[in-house]
């Protein structure tokens, strides 16, 4: 499974519009973890309870800020929403 980084050109689908489009990763954020890096495995949370990385394994509350050159204002999508990179 492809999991993008900030900076990565990524095709995803609008989940407005339902169209296709091409667009840059700005940042990566989650409703449920405080604090995320990226490794070659993927996303890392800070666990406070261990004190230390551990692998997110449910990317569901993750979401990655996507700017595209069709609209002024960056766009919020979930993994389920990319397709692959460009």
């Amino acid at each position: 499974m492809y999991i993008p980084k900030v900076n990565d050109t990524v095709k995803y689908l609008d989940p407005v519009s339902l169209e296709s489009k091409v667009g840059k990763i700005l940042s990566v954020d989650s409703d449920r973890y405080d604090k995320l890096e990226y490794t070659k495995n993927g996303y890392n949370y800070w666990s406070k309870k261990t004190s230390s990385w551990r692998p997110v394994k449910d990317y569901s509350s993750v979401y990655w800020e996507v700017a595209s050159n069709e609209k002024v204002f960056s766009e919020f999508i979930l993994l389920e929403d990319i397709n692959g990179t460009v």
